[in-house]
């Protein structure tokens, strides 16, 4: 038997070692609570016997025993916005950004959304015009060259910097 098929072979030994204890450790455990770790072991074989490794990795509430790749973020995060004027100026900073994510989250519904963005026929760059409060609401107004958009916000909502207190996004061309 050659130096690499050995070392190559202890290295597996060792994985499988590795892997039977986690389970056995994992079976006589008398918790039920399943936010426990959880071992993995990864092993990488080449021809080069110096290069195999093993590697374990905990997971927290992973009861699968695989292990995920990392996720990248898909939406923007971070607190929203708690007064109404300046909940519906994130709305068109997003729209104006292109930020279709930001803007899902500031609109209850996405057809909302999916119409500002359908608006490509407006020129120039929106003024605030004014916030107008009514039953609960706020009606928050920008002029365009051309077009007005008039955005409707929860006040209880926005104040709790909750997502989706847009309910209402017109544009009036």
């Amino acid at each position: 038997m050659t130096t690499s098929t050995h070392a190559v072979r202890r290295g597996a030994a060792l994985a499988v070692t590795a892997v039977l204890a986690g389970a056995a450790l994992s079976a006589c455990s008398d918790s039920d609570d399943e936010s426990s770790p959880t071992v993995t072991v990864t092993e990488t074989v080449t021809s080069s016997p110096s290069t195999s490794t093993s590697t374990p990795t905990e997971q927290p509430g992973d009861t699968s025993g695989a292990s995920s790749a990392p996720t990248s973020a898909a939406a923007p995060t971070g607190p929203l916005p708690t007064d109404a004027q300046e909940y519906a100026q994130a709305l068109i900073d997003a729209w104006q950004a292109g930020d279709r994510a930001a803007a899902e989250r500031l609109v209850r519904d996405p057809d909302e959304v999916d119409d500002l963005f359908d608006e490509d026929d407006l020129t120039g760059d929106p003024v605030f015009a004014m916030c107008e409060g009514a039953a609960g609401s706020s009606y928050c107004t920008w002029n365009g060259t051309g077009y007005d958009i008039v955005v409707r916000v929860a006040n209880e909502a926005a104040s709790a910097g909750q997502e989706g207190a847009i309910s209402e996004v017109d544009v009036e061309d």
